[in-house]
């Protein structure tokens, strides 16, 4: 069994790898006009970050046990943890910002895998 903290790491890099590979997205998971445009399936249409990390783990961005994936809980819950630590927003609201690029969420996606929460913080995401 591979260890939470281990686990959360691997989703967090695999986000930022889709996110590069895909193309940043703003202000919803994936671009759905893509998808429909280009005949392309969603997990490979631009996403955000989010959309990415849920790519990363299900193959989709917006998969349809989105609320309940124990992979994406411990993962969101660990990004958010790093979110207030370091930058005191919330990962979408500083993936929405205007400007933002796909170098700058995949780093930060990377960042966040990189970091080590205080006890706290991992016994709620295990």
């Amino acid at each position: 069994m591979t260890d939470p903290l281990a686990q959360v790491r691997i989703d967090l890099r695999n986000g930022a790898r889709i996110v590069l590979a895909n193309g940043l997205h703003q202000r919803a998971f994936y671009n759905y006009d893509q998808v429909q445009a280009e005949d392309i399936p969603p997990g490979k249409a631009c996403v955000c970050g989010v959309g990415g990390l849920n790519t990363g783990i299900t193959g989709h961005p917006i998969p349809d046990d989105f609320l309940t994936n124990p992979r994406i809980s411990a993962a969101l819950a660990h990004l958010i943890a790093y979110m207030m630590a370091f930058y005191a927003t919330t990962f979408i609201s500083w993936n929405d910002e205007e400007g933002r690029t796909t170098a700058e969420v995949a780093r930060l996606l990377r960042k966040a895998a990189a970091w080590t929460p205080p006890t706290a913080v991992l016994a709620v995401t295990v």
